[in-house]
């Protein structure tokens, strides 16, 4: 299984330019493992918007915004024929730094992988590591730390 890199995820997404016409965009698609990205911009404000599908189901929307905080938005794990897998997604904070992003196990062997968070369309981050882990920390360099639950995938 191929852990993406920033250039592989960026080849695939790009920041949306600004038109006048920003009412219909085209729809990007990525497909990492059971889960598909689909980034698209449009409507009167032209915002980004980053859709998280798993099996073909929405899991999560989300639009950009300037306000409230950006923190992590979603987190999930899956073990099946594909593999062992974990992801976690999120708004890139005002700063536009992308947050350190850590996949932590539980159990005897309370390993930890490092994940790198990478830009997606500009106005999210994604990261993507092999291995079910049950809890993800994001850290944040302008605000606070967030550990999440990862959910299991169906």
């Amino acid at each position: 299984m191929k852990i993406l890199t920033d250039g592989d995820i960026e080849a695939f997404f790009r920041s949306p330019s600004s038109t006048t016409d920003a009412t219909v965009r085209a729809e990007t698609r990525l497909t990492i493992g059971r889960w598909e990205l689909r980034s698209a911009a449009g409507g009167r404000r032209c915002r980004a918007a980053l859709e998280v599908y798993e099996h073909g189901e929405l899991l999560d929307v989300l639009v950009a915004s300037s306000l409230g905080r950006a923190l992590p938005c979603g987190a999930r794990r899956a073990t099946g024929d594909a593999g062992r897998e974990s992801v976690a997604w999120g708004r890139i904070p005002a700063s536009g730094v992308l947050p350190r992003v850590t996949f932590l196990g539980h159990g005897l062997r309370r390993r930890h992988c490092p994940a790198p968070a990478v830009s997606v369309a500009g106005s999210f981050w994604f990261a993507h590591v092999a291995g079910s882990f049950p809890r993800v920390l994001v850290e944040a360099v302008d605000g606070p730390s967030v550990l999440l639950r990862c959910g299991r995938a169906s």
